[in-house]
């Protein structure tokens, strides 16, 4: 490729005109025609590395309650489960309001960072999710629990993954 002038693939996989005026045939690559979707709602202790999660076929504060719900009936008597979400709309205050063990905390905006789930779903499209085409709804959510439950297996990476030394406010 010469410096300066890049070719970009498009989904078509059709011929591209390249900014120096020459045609270039793209290789030709599957493409996925039709679209379904899973959703994985996680949620990891960072201390002790307990797990819970819930799949559905669509995001609403109802299946956010669910989930909240889950991690409720998970968190040990006694103790409280503080939920770090970011700003998607499903992410209300209002869903744990039912819930006493159960708080919502909402980080800023554009602060992936800060989400310690956030390098779990990295994981999971990293070494299982991405680049396959499913055969249907059923293969998305046999490979969604297949990922979730490998990565549970492995209780040192799922603690490893989700603390961060530099947010550490207090030691126990």
């Amino acid at each position: 490729m010469i410096s300066g002038f890049r070719t970009k693939r498009d989904s078509g996989n059709k011929i591209q005109q390249l900014p120096c005026g020459h045609k270039q045939a793209l290789a030709r690559a599957i493409k996925q025609q039709h679209f379904e979707y899973a959703y994985l709602f996680g949620a990891v202790c960072r201390s002790t590395g307990r797990t819970e999660a819930i799949l559905a076929p669509w995001v609403n504060k109802y299946i956010m309650c669910q989930h909240l719900k889950l991690i409720s009936a998970a968190t040990e008597p006694g103790r409280h489960a503080a939920v770090i979400v970011d700003g998607v709309g499903w992410h209300s205050d209002d869903t744990a309001k039912d819930i006493a063990n159960v708080s919502i905390n909402k980080l800023p905006p554009y602060s992936p960072e800060l989400n310690r789930i956030e390098q779990v779903w990295f994981w999971l499209r990293q070494n299982h999710l991405a680049n396959h085409c499913f055969e249907g709804y059923d293969d998305i959510l046999n490979a969604c629990s297949a990922a979730w439950n490998n990565f549970i297996e492995n209780n040192k990476r799922i603690v490893k993954l989700c603390n961060r030394d530099w947010a550490n406010v207090a030691k126990h």
